[in-house]
């Protein structure tokens, strides 16, 4: 990495950045439901970051945590004020609330101030869904899960094709 933020394209990604001056590198993924400890979790982490940044082969990891954000079908976060309590939320960042939630808060503290600054294309947007969907977001997690880990094992094998080189044994389910 080159000291700026090195995201990838897919679905389920992983985003490398270095985060002080001891070089240290954060390095943020979305498949650590897979794992049932911070080390398999921090040793899977490596392995995606060394396949999109071979030059980090030698890292060690001092953390390991996770958590849960907040995902909406259009991959896009919302901010707003519920009609029936006038609570003002910003919400659904998608994985992007570290960079987008200064941002839209300022947006949002701009809207509830009445200024022209609060406007914004995250404000006041439809909910879409899906079928089937009813609300409670446990049984279809598992299910988008897999299904962006299909799409991403076969993009970033056609794309390692490519150049002639196959995925981390990580990746190659």
């Amino acid at each position: 990495p080159i000291g700026a933020l090195q995201l990838d394209t897919t679905l389920l990604y992983t985003a490398i950045r270095v985060v002080d001056p001891d070089r240290r590198i954060l390095i943020t993924a979305r498949h650590l439901f897979d794992h049932p400890d911070p080390e398999s979790a921090a040793r899977a982490c490596i392995a995606q970051a060394t396949e999109r940044a071979p030059a980090l082969t030698d890292l060690r990891a001092e953390y390991c945590w996770s958590g849960i954000f907040a995902l909406t079908f259009d991959w896009l976060p919302h901010i707003g004020t519920d009609r029936t309590t006038g609570i003002h939320y910003q919400i659904g960042m998608v994985g992007t609330g570290v960079p987008a939630a200064g941002y839209l808060g300022w947006k949002l503290a701009n809207r509830i101030l009445g200024k022209p600054e609060g406007e914004t294309v995250f404000a006041d947007r439809p909910y879409p869904t899906r079928p089937f969907y009813t609300g409670n977001p446990r049984w279809i997690i598992p299910y988008m899960r897999e299904y962006y880990r299909w799409r991403d094992n076969g993009s970033l094998r056609r794309a390692l094709a490519k150049h002639g080189r196959q995925p981390a044994p990580d990746q190659a389910s």
